[in-house]
């Protein structure tokens, strides 16, 4: 059995899909989404034992431009449906350097799913950025957050020395 729903999106994002469901009698249900005709979200079994008792079904990462999108609710079963409650996700990402004597590295923070951020590695003197921990050599580099996740930078000695120390003695 199928139920389709036309959303407006106003702002595009990732949100997490949070819906109460029952199911009656000790029976189980199922229900699963698509978007527009895209089926990609797993199918979610539930039991909640009683036609009063509602447990949350919550579907994750779900990734919604802005506009309209034709959004298909399947279920199996005996099961209830409350409502859909549309939660934008939220992420942390985690920006750290290897060693804070060779540099630092910014950007991190809590973030709503689609936000982007840039990540920056500084060196300190008498080191450059070689790398990120994911190997991209990209610095500053500017990511579009849809999951928690670790940066961290990595700096090299450089083999000359800083502007800021080159002397020149002239007799």
């Amino acid at each position: 059995e199928w139920t389709k729903y036309t959303l407006n999106v106003q702002t595009p994002g990732i949100y997490n899909i949070v819906i109460p469901v029952a199911t009656g009698n000790y029976a189980s249900g199922s229900l699963w989404l698509v978007f527009d005709e895209v089926d990609e979200y797993e199918m979610v079994g539930i039991n909640t034992g009683a036609w009063q008792t509602y447990k949350n079904i919550t579907v994750p990462n779900v990734r919604l431009t802005a506009g309209k999108h034709v959004m298909t609710m399947n279920i199996g079963g005996n099961i209830n449906v409350d409502k859909f409650t549309f939660n934008v996700a939220s992420y942390t990402v985690t920006v750290a350097s290897d060693d804070n004597e060779t540099g630092t590295a910014t950007g991190g923070g809590t973030f709503d799913g689609g936000a982007q951020t840039t990540l920056r590695a500084t060196p300190q003197s008498g080191y450059e950025f070689a790398y990120w921990n994911d190997g991209s050599e990209q610095n500053p580099r500017t990511i579009t957050v849809d999951q928690n996740a670790d940066y961290v930078a990595f700096f090299e000695k450089t083999d000359y020395l800083p502007d800021d120390s080159r002397t020149v003695c002239v007799t």
